[in-house]
């Protein structure tokens, strides 16, 4: 990383970043293009949880290879200044590669949906239909490597 300083290091925070959040940006290959999608997302253990449709293109371009680039930020406030070239941002992100896997099974698929939702703010016991569970799409995104980084002024 080009500026060190701004490195974050911490495991807890950077969990503490992919626990707080609910927005990836997905970054596959469609072919020797890249393809990037927002999607919603829940974290547990390392992996993340995503649901979508049982076909379109992002599973098309996953099940030709699985291997993805994502990324998830937390925008807490944009700095302005007379001078526009000073106007800033405090941020904090994380970039990471992973390997998709395609969640088998209905118990499974509620344990991932189960994921997404509670990151989501859902409570209490989740009852999904057989009909949802079995039109949705669980992808798996296991975390290999990330790395994260924080704005020069963070805390004010």
């Amino acid at each position: 990383m080009r500026r060190a300083a701004q490195e974050i290091k911490d495991q807890v925070v950077l969990e503490e970043i992919l626990k707080g959040q609910v927005i990836c940006r997905l970054g596959i290959m469609d072919g020797d293009k890249p393809y990037v999608v927002p999607v919603d997302y829940g974290y547990e253990d390392g992996c993340l949880f995503i649901h979508t449709a049982i076909e379109g293109k992002k599973l098309d371009c996953l099940r030709l290879n699985n291997h993805v680039c994502f990324e998830i930020d937390e925008l807490k406030k944009t700095m302005t200044d007379d001078v526009p070239c000073k106007w800033s941002s405090m941020y904090q992100s994380i970039i990471g590669y992973g390997d998709v896997e395609f969640v088998e099974g209905g118990d499974a698929k509620r344990h991932g949906l189960d994921v997404i939702m509670r990151q989501h703010g859902a409570e209490g016991e989740l009852d999904y239909r057989d009909a949802h569970v079995n039109a949705t799409e669980i992808l798996k995104v296991r975390i290999m490597e990330m790395t994260g980084k924080r704005s020069k002024v963070w805390e004010e």
